[in-house]
């Protein structure tokens, strides 16, 4: 069984320009698993307003799935990774774990942060142009 909940000892939290972001502490590699996380399953009427509809993901976009439409509330420090156009940060569905996995797409200088994206459905529901 994978372990629910997992932190990179390479990774940290801290106060950055858009509030909170998630750090790399040293260098990380390509394909490394930054982070491990449960989640809870939210209906998208219960997340329709802010602040809590910028802290969600879609589960799955896949349409046989029971999961289809709903989205989740990571249970980790997967909701405070920000936003790139070019993300070096990929989140990924675990949906037999029930687990979301965040895995660097490529090399991360220590010092730099964190991110991935949120895609342009994100910012066009919110008539806002992608930062």
């Amino acid at each position: 069984m994978i372990s629910p909940i997992f932190h990179h000892p390479s990774i940290q939290v801290r106060p950055c320009a858009f509030g909170w972001g998630v750090f790399a502490a040293a260098d990380i590699e390509p394909s490394t698993v930054l982070e491990r996380a449960p989640f809870l399953v939210l209906d998208p009427v219960d997340t329709s307003n802010p602040p809590l509809n910028d802290y969600v993901f879609a589960v799955t976009y896949d349409k046989r799935s029971s999961l289809y439409g709903q989205l989740a509330m990571v249970l980790g420090w997967g909701s405070l990774f920000n936003h790139a156009d070019d993300p070096n940060v990929e989140p990924r569905m675990v949906l037999e774990s029930r687990l979301f996995e965040f895995v660097a797409v490529r090399t991360i200088p220590a010092g730099d942060q964190c991110f991935v994206s949120y895609g342009e459905a994100w910012w066009s529901e919110r008539g806002r142009a992608a930062r």
